[in-house]
């Protein structure tokens, strides 16, 4: 009907460019046409016309089901990039622009030459990620602002972002604690702090978990960069599992309300309370940290879309003296998590930690462990090699 105008709830990726009376018509690589633009324009001083490139979506052009893009030149003047998903589409784009176009990709800034035009002539360019994932992970130690991610607002988190995509990586975690989180999945038990104030149970040294920002706008900037990323197709772990660790603490009002019960440690590792693992051996405590992810997931990550899942475990925890019987508890609570993990997020994979493995397991440990984990679902993420 030529006098109704629909009006469709859109992602920041599928921007709204056309009306008429047939429907509506979607750009879905508007954000990759006004990125071509920007370099065009840096490398030549001129605005390139919209014909001149294309972008397609073909998930067939994939031959192993990784990440893959397409770059071909169409006529002496045009050229097309055709990625196997989002994401390889701007992994595309920032090879051609470095191709062609002469630019560089570094961590502190862009190279950009200046040319008098782009040849997009000659073009047949196939690339095919050979890792699946490929990430980052940005953690809680604190330093200067360039290299401490907790001090960085939304544009540094948007730069750090597109220079992920220029590299061709997928994956990012953050490790920097838990911002607002407490605070909505347990509103009746957990109140928001001031900022202004000193913060209970902090911590010393490294452990120091004092707040730069107000929980309110950790909490927002988290989400509005992870969604800023999902826009782009990069994939973002949340945590599940017992994550109660230094830089992810449990508020004090939660200890003092709720009295959660603790798992025993047979070392004085992490020995404060708030940074204590509540007793998962009961399923009370097991759901109170599931709720922390769904919320998390709800909030920060994807919903029931949610690609990919990470968890510690118990990282560096020996609960008891008796290995068999430490073993057995990582090996339940594990379980207990996976269970849930596949029940509310079946299209998940879950990443386990490899850093706990070696600084607590023996070899024959993690074979018994690896007989509980699903290869198609599983992952043991060695995050920290370079260690």
């Amino acid at each position: 009907m030529k006098n109704i105008i629909l009006i469709i709830l859109l992602s920041f990726a599928q921007v709204l460019v056309a009306l008429s009376g047939e429907g509506v018509r979607i750009d879905r690589f508007a954000l990759h046409r006004a990125e071509f633009q920007k370099y065009y324009r840096l490398i030549t001083g001129n605005d390139a016309s919209e014909e001149i490139i294309e972008f397609s979506i073909d998930a067939g052009v994939s031959r192993s089901g990784k990440d893959v893009y397409r770059i071909q030149s169409r006529l002496p003047s045009t050229v097309r990039i055709t990625g196997s998903n989002l994401r390889s589409v701007w992994y595309g784009l920032y090879d051609l622009l470095e191709r062609r176009g002469g630019c560089r990709w570094f961590w502190d800034e862009d190279i950009v030459p200046k040319k008098d035009a782009i040849d997009l002539s000659g073009l047949d360019v196939y690339e095919e990620a050979r890792f699946e994932y490929r990430g980052l992970r940005y953690f809680a130690h604190r330093g200067l602002t360039r290299f401490q991610a907790e001090h960085w607002g939304l544009d540094d988190w948007k730069k750090e972002i597109d220079w992920i995509l220029k590299r061709r990586l997928n994956v990012f975690m953050l490790r920097i604690g838990q911002d607002d989180l407490f605070q909505r999945t347990f509103p009746d038990v957990v109140s928001t702090p001031d900022a202004s104030k000193p913060l209970k149970g902090t911590g010393r040294g490294y452990d120091n978990r004092s707040l730069f920002w107000s929980l309110e706008f950790r909490g927002k900037l988290r989400r509005d960069l992870q969604h800023y990323a999902f826009d782009r197709g990069l994939m973002v772990p949340e945590d599940f599992g017992t994550m109660t660790h230094w830089y992810s603490r449990t508020p004090e009002e939660f200890l003092e309300k709720l009295k959660p019960p603790f798992l025993p440690q047979a070392t004085r590792t992490y020995s404060e309370k708030n940074g204590l693992v509540w007793d998962v051996r009961d399923a009370k405590w097991v759901d109170a940290y599931w709720s922390l992810t769904k919320t998390a997931c709800d909030i920060y990550g994807q919903g029931k879309e949610q690609q990919l899942l990470h968890t510690i475990g118990l990282g560096e925890r020996n609960c008891f003296k008796d290995r068999k019987e430490n073993l057995k508890l990582k090996i339940y609570a594990l379980k207990e998590f996976l269970k849930r993990a596949r029940r509310d997020y079946p299209n998940a994979k879950t990443l386990l930690a490899g850093w706990d493995f070696y600084f607590t397991w023996y070899p024959d440990e993690v074979q018994e462990l690896i007989k509980e984990l699903d290869p198609k679902r599983d992952i043991i993420w060695d995050y920290e090699a370079d260690a």
